[in-house]
C-alpha cells in the first residue's frame, strides 16, 4: 500500500524563509529602483534651477574649492571673485603663516566639507556687481551661539554711509545699512542649518531677509551707496567676527523673487538628500513647514 507523502513541519518553516528571504530582495530591489529614480528626478529640478537663475548668478563659492598654497584662496567656482584667506589680525593665510586664527575647512555631517570660522574672515575682492545696484546673497549657516557676530558685509561704513551688513545679534539674523535702513531680523536656530537670503531691490528700494525660503522681515523706503572700492567679506562685520560654519554662498545681480528664492533652498535640500547627507523625515519636514508658510 503507498502511504500519502506529507511535508514535515522542518520543510514547511524551510520554504517559509526561503520565500521570505525572497520577497525581502524584491522589496529592497523595488525600494532601491525607486530611490534611484526620485534621486534622478532631484536632480534633474536641481538643474533646472541653476539654469533658471544661471542669468543672474555672480558668484558662487564652496568649502570644496579651497586651495590652501602660498595664499589660502576661496575659489569662485562660478565667476572670478576668488577671496583670499586672513586671520583675526589681518594677516594673509597661507601654507606658512596659517593658524587656527584662520577660517578652516571642517567637516560637518550634513554639509561634508564646509567654512568655519572663529576669528578670521575671507575678502572676495572689490566686487562691482553690488554698486547702488539689486542684489541676492543666499548661503547655509549654521551659528554656533548667539553673541553679537558679523556674518557678511560690503564694508559697513555708519561714518559715510556706505555699505551693508549681515549681522548676528542674539537669536536674530539682521540685514541693515546705514540712514534710513533699520534693523531686519529674523528668527535663526543655533546649531541647526539654516538656509538665509538677503535680498535688495534697488529699483523698489526694497530689502527682504528670509530663512529657510520663507520671507522672515522686509523694508520699504532703503537706499544703500555701495562704494565701489569695498570690498564684500565673509565671516566679518562691524569689527565683530562671525563663530559658526556657512557653505554654499551665493551672489545674484538681481533681486531674486519669492519663488526663486524658495527654488533655491529646496535644490540645496534636494543636493543633501541626494547625497544621503539628510534623512527624507527631515526633508519632508522640510518642504512640510515651507508649503505651510
Amino acid at each position: 500500500m503507498n502511504k500519502n507523502k506529507s511535508f514535515t513541519l522542518i520543510e514547511l518553516l524551510v520554504v517559509i524563509v526561503i520565500i521570505g528571504i525572497l520577497a525581502g530582495v524584491i522589496m529592497i530591489s523595488t525600494s532601491s529602483s525607486i530611490d534611484k529614480a526620485n534621486i534622478a528626478k532631484i536632480k534633474v529640478f536641481e538643474e533646472s534651477v541653476q539654469n533658471n537663475l544661471a542669468a543672474n548668478m555672480v558668484s558662487a563659492w564652496d568649502a570644496d574649492h579651497v586651495t590652501k598654497g602660498t595664499t589660502w584662496t576661496l575659489n569662485d567656482k562660478w565667476g572670478n571673485n576668488n577671496g583670499t584667506f586672513y586671520n583675526g589680525t589681518g594677516i594673509v593665510c597661507s601654507s606658512t603663516s596659517g593658524s587656527e586664527a584662520c577660517p578652516q575647512i571642517t567637516q560637518d555631517k550634513i554639509m561634508e566639507n564646509v567654512l568655519s570660522f572663529e576669528n578670521g574672515y575671507i575678502d572676495l575682492g572689490n566686487n562691482k556687481s553690488l554698486h547702488e545696484k539689486s542684489f541676492t546673497i543666499a548661503f547655509w549657516i549654521k551659528q554656533f551661539d548667539n553673541s553679537i557676530r558679523g556674518i557678511i558685509s560690503k564694508q559697513y561704513l555708519p561714518t559715510n554711509g556706505e555699505g551693508w551688513r549681515l549681522f548676528q545679534n542674539a537669536y536674530n539674523i539682521e540685514f541693515d545699512g546705514y540712514g534710513e535702513i533699520g534693523n531686519l531680523t529674523v528668527l535663526n536656530n543655533i546649531g541647526n542649518w539654516v538656509h538665509i537670503s538677503a535680498v535688495f531691490n534697488h529699483n523698489e528700494k526694497k530689502m527682504d531677509l528670509y530663512k529657510n525660503g520663507v520671507l522672515g522681515s522686509s523694508k520699504s523706503d532703503v537706499i544703500i551707496n555701495n562704494s565701489n572700492d569695498k570690498p564684500l567679506l565673509l565671516g566679518y562685520a562691524s569689527n565683530y567676527f562671525f563663530k559658526g560654519s556657512m557653505n554654499n554662498i551665493k551672489l545674484y545681480n538681481t533681486a531674486l523673487s519669492s519663488s526663486q528664492v524658495k527654488q533655491n533652498y529646496i535644490a540645496g535640500l534636494n543636493s543633501m538628500l541626494a547625497n544621503g547627507n539628510m534623512s527624507k523625515q527631515e526633508y519632508n519636514e522640510r518642504l512640510e513647514f515651507l508649503s505651510l508658510n
